[in-house]
């Protein structure tokens, strides 16, 4: 097995990328009158909606649907009917997807102007994930055209809107505002983890998709008693790459090593020689997927790979220091997560890589062997 050390590229030389997602200007499927009323948000791509068995629809933003007083329901994709029972002048909105998120946006700076700051970026005030219909809350439109024509100073005035929650997680990483053709927008600031979290959680909603999402606000982690190597999957992000792009990233197998005594570490890659070894990097790579989609509790090695991985500790040589962003080497910044470690981190070339890693076994002489 041949092994690639991570260089020592500053990882302060990775620009953050901006994406712009529109939140307002959102059209209507249907709309028949006033009142009582079932709103439905798209999460973020196109679904088929069909309210009380009617026939299905297209809805790639939102809808409301005037109803009477009493019981409803309304089916997404064909699958089975969720049921809302709605009194008179309700509003109700039926989540679609379990990864679906909803924002209060904070318009009152942004739609109006007082004392001359009006036109700037909305701001989330709150964010909730509901699986189960919910009442539209106070003080809260949906279409833009039900806004107060005017507000008074300290009158508060929200937008609800809805999008995948890594998409709302992106967003409160920051928020930039600018105003096109007189809408209101926010950029979300895009990071690598961010960037990885998008791919991985369109396969996996949990797993290693929740370990992403948990990276922002963890703590950097206690390093284990003893010398230790963890076995992962880097995914290549290019800098301000898109979904597109980052669609057609594989990740490769990769190798945390810890040396906790002179808290030092090394990330490296491994590539085999010959069909035999690449075919135990090929089982090792499916194995430790299965692991941090949470699958299985240790990803399963052979006994080269694990001997391999047993000696990476003694051969770090990359110093770690504590630091608020998690534990940091040069060129590397390391954070614990659950039972995972996340790292982000740059490579020879000069690219930035996002690992997640995990525990393994290697088989011995016909057995497994653990090796934390």
């Amino acid at each position: 097995m041949r092994a690639t050390m991570s260089s020592s590229i500053p990882l302060l030389a990775v620009a953050l990328g901006t994406v712009a997602v529109s939140l307002t200007g959102c059209d209507f499927a249907a709309q028949t009158r006033e009142g009582t009323r079932i709103w439905v948000f798209a999460p973020g791509e196109p679904i088929q909606v069909s309210i009380d068995g009617g026939e299905a629809f297209e809805l790639t933003t939102f809808t409301s649907r005037g109803v009477d007083p009493g019981e409803h329901t309304v089916s997404v994709n064909g699958g089975p009917p969720t049921t809302v029972t709605l009194e008179a002048f309700d509003e109700w909105v039926v989540p679609t997807v379990p990864d679906q998120c909803f924002m209060s946006l904070d318009v009152a700076m942004s739609h109006y102007e007082i004392g001359g700051s009006g036109q700037r970026a909305p701001e989330i005030d709150d964010r909730r994930q509901d699986t189960a219909p919910f009442e539209v809350p106070l003080y809260h439109s949906i279409a833009k055209k039900d806004l107060p024509e005017s507000r008074s100073s300290g009158q508060q005035v929200f937008l609800l809107r809805s999008a995948a929650c890594w998409t709302v997680d992106d967003m409160e990483l920051g928020l930039r505002g600018k105003v096109t053709n007189g809408e209101a927008r926010v950029e979300p600031l895009a990071d690598p983890v961010a960037r990885a979290r998008r791919k991985v959680c369109k396969e996996d909603k949990a797993g290693w998709c929740t370990t992403l999402r948990e990276w922002r606000g963890a703590p950097a982690g206690t390093l284990p008693t003893e010398p230790a190597a963890y076995v992962g999957l880097a995914m290549p992000v290019p800098t301000g790459a898109d979904d597109e792009a980052m669609a057609e990233v594989v990740p490769s197998l990769s190798i945390l090593a810890i040396d906790p005594t002179s808290k030092k570490l090394g990330i490296s890659w491994i590539s085999g020689e010959g069909p035999e070894q690449e075919a135990q990097l090929e089982a090792a790579v499916v194995s430790t997927k299965a692991m941090l989609q949470g699958q299985a509790d240790k990803a399963a090695v052979s006994e080269a790979l694990g001997g391999y991985l047993a000696g990476r500790p003694a051969a770090v040589d990359q110093a770690l220091t504590a630091a608020d962003a998690g534990w940091q080497a040069e060129g590397v910044v390391l954070r614990q997560v659950g039972e995972r470690w996340v790292a982000v981190h740059s490579s020879d070339s000069g690219g930035t890589f996002v690992s997640v890693y995990g525990p393994y076994t290697a088989e011995v002489a016909g057995e497994k062997e653990a090796a934390e």
